[in-house]
């Protein structure tokens, strides 16, 4: 998992090294640690989980949508991910407010919490929704097993936003 994040990091990094400014234009500008994704773009950073067995997975974005950045993990069949859709504010709060509400961190969230029986076994799913600058963010958690699935769902309700123009106060 280490050398996952450091080829990603350096993929991310070097652009910048060159004089690049175009990533943090994109939805998909972020930087990844072992130990942290965050996203230059909207402003925002959570924790990873710290079990070694995780890989960033690659996931293809459709028309209009932005994946942002996908975690999987075979045991469980655990995944992560982030992704973001450019749609009317009014919509995205609409979708947003259409599930119970959570404040995380100062930020309103709808969030939607099931379980599913399947004949692979009991599925966990967490969803996160949230409107930033015209933007719906979504985090979606799925996992065989409950316990990684609340340790991502814990993962996601210690996100911290910040002004995308100061890149000091990432932490």
């Amino acid at each position: 998992m280490k050398l996952g994040f450091v080829v990603a990091l350096c993929a991310i990094l070097l652009p910048m090294a060159f004089g690049q400014s175009s990533l943090s234009t994109s939805p998909e500008a972020a930087f990844v640690s072992p130990d942290r994704y965050t996203n230059a773009f909207f402003g925002f950073s959570l924790p990873l989980p710290q079990e070694s067995n995780f890989h960033i997975a690659q996931v293809k974005s459709p028309r209009g949508e932005h994946y942002l950045f996908a975690l999987g993990r075979e045991e469980g069949n655990t995944t992560l991910v982030i992704s973001a859709k450019q749609m009317n504010s009014g919509d995205a709060q609409q979708l947003m407010r259409a599930a119970p509400l959570v404040s995380l961190h100062g930020r309103d969230f709808g969030r939607g919490i099931s379980d599913q029986k399947t004949p692979e076994g009991r599925v966990w799913k967490a969803i996160y929704l949230t409107v930033l600058d015209g933007y719906l963010l979504e985090i979606n958690i799925q996992s065989l097993d409950s316990n990684m699935a609340k340790k991502l769902e814990d993962c996601v309700e210690q996100v911290r936003f910040f002004d995308p123009a100061d890149r000091k106060s990432t932490r």
